[in-house]
């Protein structure tokens, strides 16, 4: 293969999801997501492409295929548009007039929140850790642009952010006499229905994983508040394929997220009204770094190699570090990164200064010319 070609794997129907709902055994679960897919907000453009990453392969010396879900193309949301697709539509049933997360300054899901607001004609109000900054950039100047009130909480514990949240909500609602109906986003989105919108990303990606030959790849994927990851264990689950996904732990917001992820799925089944799954979710924790929302040196070094491989960029503290993880010894066979986006991280202020690789680098070395994949 040249390296200039770079075969796509095209949907052979519109909706992929519709298409394989008929293959989930579970009558419930299927009539549920049918249901919910229906009624969703559409934000998204999807299928999303998967393709090969032909020069990225011959470095690593392994097949490595790409998910784009950076492109679903709503407020460069990444897979936070997903969620929000089913999560937008129940605050709109619940007649809601804000919609409140939490998030760290750079949040591209807190990002995304707002987005989907603004569009819905609703207020967005962003709990955010750390103090104020002096300028706005990154995702911090798009949640302005969006029209999002930022609440700055000095503190980036979750369990402090969720709680000023909660208190946010009830003063929200006590300022407009009981009139204002303010609906809380957890973290990441990660609540059943935006686990149910990654079951039915597994719908769609599967269909395009059998048709390009490759149904048996194994999945990577940034993994963090744990709900995409469940959302593609729930998938596999119902459609009775084998769950080959790999969690890359970037933010060890979860001392056990594993179990986070088998948590997700089974309240999940019990909110909607089904039976729970067995599920044994696989976790990558050794690349991490330095910490949450901090890049590591292998982060950098992959974030790199890919955009100079490929033209392709990831957000450089969370999807990076899956992208490292596609070097692991532990991975076998085909992979598939599943890019879950972020780029407008990339455009912080503090950026150039807190990522020397980007600024160092210079050539991209060739591989190996004996490595086959």
């Amino acid at each position: 293969m040249t390296r200039a070609q770079r075969p796509v794997a095209n949907v052979s129907v519109t909706d992929p999801v519709s298409y394989l709902m008929p293959c989930i055994a579970d009558a419930r679960a299927r009539e549920i997501l049918a249901r919910r897919w229906r009624c969703r907000i559409r934000l998204t453009a999807t299928p999303t492409p998967l393709h090969l990453l032909p020069n990225f392969s011959e470095r690593l010396g392994r097949e490595v295929w790409i998910k784009r879900d950076d492109l679903t193309g709503f407020a460069a949301g990444g897979n936070k548009s997903r969620k929000l697709e089913l999560i937008l539509a129940d605050a709109m049933n619940a007649r809601a007039t804000s919609l409140v997360t939490v998030g760290a300054q750079q949040s591209n899901h807190a990002r995304t929140v707002a987005a989907a607001a603004t569009a819905a004609g609703i207020d967005a109000h962003l709990v955010l850790g750390g103090s104020a900054p002096e300028h706005s950039s990154g995702n911090l100047l798009l949640d302005n642009l969006f029209g999002a009130e930022a609440h700055f909480v000095d503190s980036l514990d979750w369990d402090a952010m969720t709680e000023h949240a909660h208190q946010l909500c009830a003063r929200l609602q006590d300022q407009g006499k009981r009139n204002k109906r303010p609906y809380f986003v957890p973290a990441g989105g990660s609540t059943s229905l935006g686990v149910l919108s990654y079951a039915a990303a597994f719908l769609e990606l599967h269909h395009q994983l059998d048709l390009a030959g490759q149904a048996d790849a194994t999945i990577v994927v940034a993994s963090s508040t744990g709900g995409t990851q469940a959302g593609l264990e729930l998938g596999a689950a119902l459609l009775g394929v084998p769950a080959n996904i790999v969690g890359v732990d970037v933010a060890q917001i979860h001392s056990d997220l594993g179990g986070r992820v088998r948590d997700l799925v089974a309240a999940t089944a019990v909110d909607l009204g089904f039976e729970i799954p067995s599920v044994d979710p696989t976790v990558f924790t050794d690349y991490l770094g330095p910490g949450y929302a901090l890049a590591s040196n292998r982060s950098q070094e992959a974030m790199t190699e890919l955009a100079r491989d490929e033209g392709i960029v990831t957000d450089p503290v969370y999807t990076a570090k899956a992208v490292a993880a596609l070097k692991d010894p532990r991975l076998t066979g085909p992979l598939v990164f599943l890019h879950t986006g972020g780029v407008p991280a990339m455009f912080a202020e503090e950026a150039a200064a807190t990522y020397p690789a980007v600024r160092q680098s210079r050539k991209r070395p060739l591989a190996a010319a004996q490595n086959k994949y």
